[in-house]
């Protein structure tokens, strides 16, 4: 099946806004293909009502709640009924239903279109078995997603995050850059960590791009998030950005000497393969994080095994006549450039033709 020209129906618990994942990404790119997307959110609470971009149409859908509790024929009658709202919504029958969203609509085997069950997240854990065992392919962003994807579909395969290649450029200053992109309300970020780091090295000015509010991301902040950003608002070298738009995110990568990631080592699981990692490798700069599953054979991102090896990485960043060279620039940029949104298109493309 070649995504071009096609009716394609995008089903995502992201709503459209200003922050960008990759069912978002993806709508856009297939748009550019000349494909008709409708992007329906399943939680529009923070979301936009439309999506700037030609060709692709927001759906706000309220789903059905408690389907999942009901008897198997009754559950099956409403799920038909919410399909059939949902392509009245659309004003057409999609070709392609792409869905990243288990907890709804998860029988896809109740429309005629062909389906694909995307799940990137191993969080994304609702209705797994019914959303899998339905699709015709399904594809899994992390090894632990993978696995359990095929214990209830055989076409289930590995898919790597698409990349959005970014500037790489760095701008003159006077003070080393570390910049951290990402909601800072998620459970997993390690916060202990990142106080410590701040605290440490003065000389550095940390920045942090991301959504620090509710967003189309975050529907909800909890107080310890809250705490943790006013303790971060309150430090002399570090920024808050907040959320920055696609077409302007540019301008503040380039002032980044480094970029670092901190998730908790015992959520390994949940952060294999954390979206922006691609975007960030992209730039060629040098990326640090805790141990991510999806890279443990590559090079890069810098890898460290606890605090002080990862603090102590960066105090040898600082030294010498190239500070926070990359060993592994060009590498680097060939491997995120091979996972760009058109690349994954046909990586996608490639497994529909072989059902």
């Amino acid at each position: 099946m070649e995504l071009t020209k096609k009716n394609i129906l995008i089903i995502s618990p992201e709503a459209w806004g200003k922050n960008k994942l990759s069912k978002h990404h993806y709508a856009m790119h297939l748009a550019k293909r000349g494909n008709q997307v409708f992007f329906l959110q399943t939680n529009s609470e923070q979301g936009s009502p439309n999506s700037e971009h030609d060709h692709i149409k927001i759906i706000n859908y309220i789903p059905f709640k408690g389907i999942s509790k009901l008897p198997e024929v009754l559950a099956t009658r409403i799920l038909k009924r919410e399909w059939k709202r949902v392509i009245n919504m659309m004003g057409i029958e999609p070709d392609l239903i792409w869905s990243f969203d288990n907890s709804v609509l998860f029988d896809l085997s109740l429309t005629s279109a062909i389906s694909i069950s995307h799940i990137v997240d191993l969080n994304q854990d609702y209705q797994f078995q019914r959303h899998a065992e339905s699709a015709h392919l399904c594809l899994g962003s992390t090894p632990y997603v993978l696995e359990k994807l095929k214990r209830f579909n055989p076409n289930s395969f590995f898919l790597n995050h698409g990349c959005v290649p970014r500037t790489q450029e760095t701008v003159n200053k006077d003070r080393f850059i570390g910049i951290y992109i990402g909601n800072l309300n998620i459970s997993y970020l390690d916060r202990d960590f990142i106080k410590i780091l701040v605290a440490r090295f003065p000389e550095i000015q940390f920045t942090f791009i991301g959504a620090k509010n509710k967003s189309n991301l975050s529907t909800s902040v909890d107080e310890e998030s809250e705490r943790f950003i006013e303790w971060l608002e309150d430090q002399v070298n570090v920024e808050l950005t907040g959320t920055v738009e696609q077409q302007h995110l540019d301008k503040q990568l380039k002032k980044a000497d480094f970029y670092f990631l901190a998730y908790k080592t015992e959520h390994h699981e949940q952060v294999a393969n954390p979206h922006k990692v691609m975007e960030l490798l992209s730039t060629g700069k040098l990326v640090l994080s805790f141990p991510l599953e999806c890279y443990k054979d590559l090079n890069f991102p810098a890898i460290f095994g606890d605090f002080e090896a990862y603090l102590e990485g960066i105090s040898q960043a600082i030294k010498g006549d190239q500070p926070f060279y990359n060993p592994h620039k060009k590498a680097q940029i060939d491997f995120a450039l091979a996972h760009s949104y058109d690349e994954q298109i046909k990586r996608v493309e490639a497994c529909l033709k072989s059902l």
